[in-house]
């Protein structure tokens, strides 16, 4: 599905629906050059290409262009120019897709290296056991659903809270 969301008013509207059976990162980015080129004749300016995480996504995103390697900030490129007008349209991972990814990645995975030092899925588990056990929470939303996330794993609300501080 490609979509059009207004960014100086609250609207969305679908512009593409493709029944696929298999596409790949180059075909997506040939509609999505398409999707572009038919837009500037309409007049509508398009600022930012965003995506979830899935794989196809993430080929595209380098097919355009893009880089982001963890290991070398200074070789990130989120942009690439409009196939028509050359101006340039920036790329970005939604935020909200990227947070429920991060947390199934930490339980499906049980530890995970950050910049910081190891994380682990354990202490999560552990501090809801403890605050269950004990009646008390200290300061934080984790319940059963943050832990056994499955029956709400669409919730952004539920990852961002498993994962804050």
């Amino acid at each position: 599905v490609f979509m059009l969301v207004g960014v100086r008013g609250h609207w969305k509207a679908p512009i593409g629906y493709f029944l696929t059976k298999r596409l790949t990162a180059e075909g997506q980015k040939q509609l999505l050059l398409h999707a572009l080129a038919l837009l500037e004749e309409r007049s509508v300016t398009v600022l930012t290409v965003v995506m979830d995480g899935h794989g196809m996504n993430v080929g595209m995103y380098g097919l355009l262009g893009g880089t982001a390697r963890a290991d070398d900030v200074i070789s990130l490129k989120t942009s690439f120019r409009h196939p028509t007008t050359g101006k340039e349209i920036y790329m970005m991972f939604d935020a909200c897709h990227m947070l429920k990814l991060i947390r199934t990645m930490l339980y499906k995975y049980a530890t995970i290296k950050s910049p910081d030092g190891l994380v682990s899925w354990k202490y999560i588990a552990l501090l809801h056991k403890r605050q269950e056990e004990d009646g008390l929470h200290l300061a934080n939303r984790l319940s059963g659903s943050h832990v056994s996330f499955e029956n709400c794993k669409m919730r952004v609300s539920t990852a961002a809270q498993t994962l804050s501080r």
